[in-house]
């Protein structure tokens, strides 16, 4: 803990994660996280925390039971199998063809997300690409961006895209614990926009066996890796979170 940055008590911290302080408050305590990586892992810890226990309070799944199935049905479940080992190939494809293409072009890639990783890049147009439900990784992502948004307010040109697949999914669904934080962000800023896969978005699906609800915020891309190419061939910095 350093002395210059002021102890952040768990009220102040839960303010923060449920979006109770005003914009001068949130510039004050992103300063703090950016600066003080220990009140960082503590935000991001009891974040952490407040998901756990908004799980533990969902209702389960139903019971599946065992059943064999009519013949109509058998035939409309291996078509629905079908349909998932061709997104699932699909996307795996396109994975394959992205990464074979930044391969050649280390320069372009970004592993780790932050205010300063933002900030040092040439582009003012920032593409950051999230794959799993990763709570830590996320949280710093939004920070950093809302920081990075708050500070170049005059900069007209700044563009900010999030983009999610796979897990990452689950981040934008209405019932995420990120969803007030998006909303948030969404209201306040015209340059940042949130952007989900429908390809990933349709195979997540199919395996569940029913529809996804993603907040309204939320712009979908027919392929994330197709959107990723298309905006790194426009000079857009890509940050893999």
């Amino acid at each position: 803990m350093s002395d210059q940055h002021p102890t952040l008590s768990d009220e102040q911290l839960n303010a923060f994660l449920d979006n109770q302080l005003d914009q001068q408050e949130r510039a004050l305590m992103l300063e703090i996280f950016y600066k003080d990586k220990l009140q960082a892992e503590k935000a991001c810890h009891l974040r952490h925390v407040k998901d756990l226990v908004t799980l533990a309070y969902n209702p389960p799944p139903p019971p599946q039971r065992n059943f064999i199935a009519p013949r109509g049905r058998l035939s409309r479940m291996v078509m629905r199998a079908s349909a998932a080992a061709l997104l699932l190939f699909a996307g795996g494809f396109s994975g394959w063809g992205l990464n074979h293409w930044l391969a050649a072009s280390p320069e372009r890639v970004v592993n780790n997300i932050g205010v300063e990783e933002l900030s040092n890049f040439n582009s003012n147009k920032i593409i950051i690409h999230i794959n799993n439900m990763d709570i830590k990784r996320i949280t710093v992502v939004l920070n950093a961006s809302e920081y990075l948004l708050m500070n170049h307010r005059n900069d007209k040109n700044l563009r900010v895209e999030i983009l999610v697949n796979a897990g990452g999914l689950n981040a934008f669904k209405t019932q995420s614990t990120f969803a007030p934080r998006i909303e948030q962000l969404a209201k306040q800023y015209q340059n940042i926009a949130f952007f989900a896969c429908n390809l990933a978005l349709k195979n997540a699906q199919l395996k569940l066996g029913h529809e996804i609800t993603l907040l309204p915020q939320i712009q979908r891309v027919p392929s994330a890796w197709d959107q990723i190419v298309l905006r790194i061939s426009d000079g857009w910095a890509y940050v893999r979170a």
